[in-house]
């Protein structure tokens, strides 16, 4: 199995995210227009509960709006307040430490002004573009638990698709953490789709070769994608995690992101989704997404509903393997005079191996004149249950004894300590790297992506791809609901998980593997790791890396991206859709000029 970059976890750089709040929805077909941005009004004309302004009353299988104030008049059995084991029904939320994870880290200001962006700016656009009036098509209305990467992604695919849609994110404000990340020909041909490649391009190195190192600085290993990118039509780019999040972020109008939302608690029909958040409020819709990372708030409950139902698999009640931790971190501007390859235009990339303790590092140069920088260390059993009870959140505390053991690291740059004292302590981020593959991933109307349905460990630098990719495939089953019944959602959820788990599991069964090679300290994996050095072929590790590559869906409700690369693609269904609405258009553009019924020829 060939070596890849190391890049960040999953959805994001290696981070993990607490269940992501919630999300909200109200099963309106068409979009919401400028007048719905007032939350009372929006609330009573749509039937859509609003945070703060009422609850959800299911009496007779219809939602009606009550004032916060009112009592209802009769036992309503779907009424979360009429739960006498209500608090012991939040899935012990309050009592349990989240981890942040990538899924997690995005939020934003739902003032209805602009994009998040806009609003940290102090930009005051018109509320609402013309784009976010109502459309009179019939879609679903999606709630997005989650607003980080994969959420993000999903939510730029559904504004292109014209879906109602909203994200709730349980961070109180966007978060920038994380450090670099790397993105490939399996998924860059959607970022040309979206419009956003250049873009990417713009704040992103490409990668043309790696390097492996004993701590001594040794060479063991060497890497280089010469040749590959006419094959795949792509380079390799890394850029900073925090920079893509910007990207996907900025798109997505300001209205639509809730943030401070957790998911307390959900339940659903054959009629729609509801969402209760820890901060009471509620939110309801069509179908609901999973996007809250790796402690994933919407898969606990979903898994308790289906475990006290009997039909959950054994197998997705088992813990996750937590066998590494890791410390990632991004640099300021440095100094070219003192690290002169910072004025390189393409990555530089070295991962360092120790041959006495548990310890893997790794640099990365990027625009700006940055060096990423991360420290993977291999746990023991009793280390990991230890640090799992005193370390559940990202650290950004350095103690002395630790950096003590690792100051000294050697890196192409000099010693390790002289990256870590050029990050800002904000900016260095502590998490476990766990690793899980869940077999459950949807149920009725309720669907997971990302870390919240697999965690694939970073070794491979796939993670981010992986949920990216997951949104693809999800927003191109939402594109044909169009609209259609409860039946038919459940249908496209479940061919969701068909198209995507077969490809998930070859990408969790390499990084794992990788892990061991990469990050193992075990004399059965330094055994493993000289072995793969020595002796496996760099053709083979070639051919694998690009078979990887011919796996690419695109968004089908788009037009497809250029054809780049020579070499083959595995063919992705078309949309009928899309293919009977661009016929329908083109007969309308051209009706003026076809001849009349009854017409007499000329």
């Amino acid at each position: 199995m060939p070596f890849q970059i190391i890049s960040q976890c999953e959805d994001g750089s290696s981070t993990q995210s607490p269940p992501e709040t919630s999300s909200s929805s109200s099963s309106i077909s068409h979009r919401q227009d400028p007048s719905a941005l007032d939350s009372q009004y929006f609330a009573k004309k749509y039937d859509y509960p609003v945070e703060g302004h009422g609850n959800i009353n299911y009496k007779n299988n219809k939602s009606s709006y009550v004032e916060d104030e009112q009592e209802e008049t009769e036992y309503d059995p779907y009424a979360f307040d009429d739960y006498p084991d209500y608090e012991e029904r939040i899935i012990g939320l309050e009592d349990t430490d989240w981890d942040e994870d990538e899924d997690d880290e995005s939020s934003s200001a739902g003032d209805g002004s602009g994009t998040w962006l806009d609003f940290l700016n102090g930009i005051d656009p018109k509320r609402v573009d013309d784009k976010d009036k109502p459309t009179g098509k019939k879609t679903h209305h999606v709630v997005i638990a989650g607003g980080g990467l994969g959420g993000l992604m999903l939510a730029n695919l559904l504004e292109k698709a014209e879906i109602s849609y909203q994200i709730l994110e349980r961070a109180p404000e966007p978060q920038t953490t994380g450090a670099v990340m790397s993105l490939c020909a399996n998924i860059l041909p959607v970022f040309e789709q979206l419009g956003l490649y250049e873009e990417l391009r713009n704040v992103s190195f490409p990668c043309h070769s790696y390097r492996l190192f004993r701590d001594d600085m040794k060479k063991i290993g060497f890497y280089s994608s010469k040749g590959d990118k006419e094959i795949c039509g792509y380079d390799r780019l890394l850029f900073a995690r925090p920079e893509l999040y910007n990207i996907l972020l900025s798109k997505i109008p300001g209205h639509k992101i809730h943030f401070s939302k957790r998911v307390a608690q959900v339940m659903q029909d054959e009629n729609g989704i509801t969402v209760k958040c820890t901060d009471k409020s509620f939110f309801k819709g069509d179908l609901l997404v999973g996007a809250d990372g790796v402690y994933s708030g919407v898969r606990q409950s979903l898994y308790r509903q289906m475990s006290e139902a009997g039909i959950l698999p054994a197998s997705d009640l088992k813990a996750m393997s937590k066998g590494y931790i890791c410390l990632v971190g991004c640099t300021d501007a440095l100094d070219p005079r003192k690290y002169p390859a910072v004025t390189s235009t393409t990555c530089y990339s070295a991962i360092m191996i120790s041959d006495k303790d548990p310890f893997t590092w790794a640099t990365f140069t990027i625009p700006g004149h940055k060096i990423c920088w991360n420290i993977v260390i291999q746990l023991t059993d009793k280390e990991s249950e230890d640090e799992q009870f005193r370390n559940s959140q990202w650290s950004s505390e350095l103690g002395e004894k630790f950096r003590a053991q690792i100051d000294h690291f050697k890196t192409p740059f000099g010693e390790l300590g002289g990256l870590i004292d050029a990050t800002p302590a904000d900016k260095i981020s502590r998490v476990f790297l766990e690793d899980r593959l869940y077999e459950t991933w949807n149920h009725e109307r309720v669907v997971l992506i990302g870390d919240a349905a697999h965690k694939i460990l970073p070794s491979t630098g796939q993670g981010a791809v992986v949920a990216l990719l997951d949104a693809v495939v999800l927003a191109n089953q939402l594109y044909e609901l169009d609209g259609g019944p409860h039946e038919a959602i459940v249908a496209a959820l479940q061919d969701y998980r068909r198209q995507r788990f077969k490809y998930v599991k070859r990408q969790h069964e390499a990084a794992t593997l990788n892990a061991k090679i990469q990050f193992g300290h075990t004399f059965l994996e330094r055994v493993l790791r000289h072995t793969v050095m020595t002796y496996l072929p760099r053709s083979l590790q070639k051919r694998q890396m690009l078979k990887d590559a011919t796996y690419r869906p695109e968004a089908t409700f788009l037009p497809p991206a250029p054809k780049r690369g020579t070499g083959p693609v595995v063919p992705q269904k078309r949309s009928k859709r899309y293919a009977r609405e661009q016929a329908e258009a083109l007969l309308a553009s051209e009706a003026p000029y076809l001849p009349q019924v009854g017409a007499e020829a000329v």
